[in-house]
């Protein structure tokens, strides 16, 4: 199936119409209106695929042409309404800084800082988690990535009748270890049951999580800058091969790889803290680092070059790759980012990041240059120096992975 099988054409009918204007003494003639619709009945309805929750292409448009819309009324910081300043404010970057409605100087000095995200990960448990942490250290990291310190958790869990008790309780028990490890406590939460879907165990958790960050900590996209370094935290690809290979369960391919998913608000603290002008950051979730790249290279204007030969890919997730066909760019990863920095503050971030285990693999991947309309947003050079486009695809290589 191509994309423009599944991208259906919304060309009004009203358009496409060849009826005459009627003359003054004729009836109108209904025939015509008859056929056109008959002709609407007969055309397939569009409906979302998976690739619409995919982080690439398709999610976009699901964004631009239906999501985008409901901001319209809200008003940007100058009182201005503003969809598109209101879209790359806040659903653009992982998390939204919240402005106070009268803000006092001698209060403003922190800010609060609020993310959301639902969680439909299958397998419920994969090596190195499950659902419960994943749900809790993604709200982290989306926190993180503001520049924010995580503080309050809503949790909403939606569970699928027929799921054993033992199975939701080592998810909580999951869910109340992580919120131990990050500081999180949980503050609110829902739960519903719904009738039995599928023949395998279902649970969906929405998270809400707020937290707090120093004004002068604060992330954005915004602030990336012609000159800055990118610089990668980890390797490619860890949770989405841990995921696939539980989900696959099968005895020909024997691997010891591990979901990274692991907390980054110590890391990205740690490099607030010191002084590091980091400019942005990202996690690399769905789409993984080709979907954050082309994101961010698109609201900033600016192009993006990285070094292929550059990105750290573990030997085991690169050989995995190779055999079933995907590209470690397009993978998920739930414990590593990119980081914007200054070329002249890059040792010392690496020098700091290496501290941390999770970071060991940190390094300079590429650089942000000036927009050429000549050349795709994102771009990679090959070991021949040659420079290929690193597109988004439509949806992402493996869906269900978070």
């Amino acid at each position: 199936m191509t994309v423009k099988d599944l991208l259906i054409d919304k060309m009004p009918f009203d358009s496409l119409s060849t009826d005459a204007t009627p003359c003054c003494h004729c009836p109108p003639d209904n025939s015509h209106a008859d056929n056109k619709l008959a002709t609407t009945e007969q055309m397939p309805e569009e409906r979302l695929l998976l690739a619409h929750g995919g982080g690439g292409s398709a999610m976009q448009d699901l964004i631009e042409r239906y999501i985008m819309p409901l901001y319209s009324h809200i008003e940007d910081k100058n009182g201005v309404s503003n969809a598109r300043q209101v879209l790359n404010d806040t659903m653009l970057h992982d998390a939204a800084v919240i402005h106070p409605a009268n803000p006092n100087p001698s209060t403003t000095s922190t800010r609060a800082v609020m993310t959301t995200d639902s969680y439909v990960i299958q397998p419920l448990f994969f090596p190195g988690g499950d659902i419960g942490t994943l749900s809790v250290i993604g709200t982290v990291n989306d926190l993180a990535m503001a520049g924010a310190s995580p503080h309050h958790l809503a949790l909403s869990l939606i569970i699928q009748e027929g799921l054993r008790f033992s199975t939701l309780e080592k998810i909580l028990n999951s869910i109340r270890s992580a919120c131990l490890a990050t500081g999180l406590q949980l503050s609110t939460g829902d739960t519903k049951v719904i009738e039995q879907r599928s023949p395998q165990e279902e649970i969906y958790i929405t998270t809400t999580g707020v937290g707090y960050a120093p004004t002068e900590h604060l992330l954005h996209p915004s602030r990336i800058t012609v000159g800055d370094h990118i610089i990668l935290t980890g390797d490619l690809g860890r949770h989405a091969v841990a995921v696939m290979n539980a989900r696959l369960d099968t005895d020909n391919i024997k691997l010891s790889i591990t979901s990274d998913c692991a907390p980054l608000h110590t890391v990205m603290n740690t490099l607030l803290c010191a002084g590091q002008p980091i400019h942005c950051a990202r996690d690399l979730t769905r789409g993984g680092l080709a979907a954050a790249l082309n994101e961010l290279a698109t609201a900033t204007h600016h192009q993006f070059q990285i070094e292929l030969e550059k990105l750290p890919v573990h030997p085991e997730v690169a050989a995995y790759c190779e055999t079933l066909g995907l590209e470690p760019t397009y993978l998920a990863n739930e414990g590593c980012c990119i980081l914007f920095v200054p070329a002249e503050a890059v040792a010392e971030t690496i020098h700091l990041l290496k501290t941390f285990k999770q970071c060991v693999h940190s390094t300079v991947i590429g650089k942000v240059l000036a927009a050429d309309h000549a050349k795709p947003p994102v771009t990679q050079l090959t070991g021949w120096g040659i420079e290929v486009p690193l597109p988004t695809i439509t949806g992402e290589q493996l869906p269900r992975i978070c």
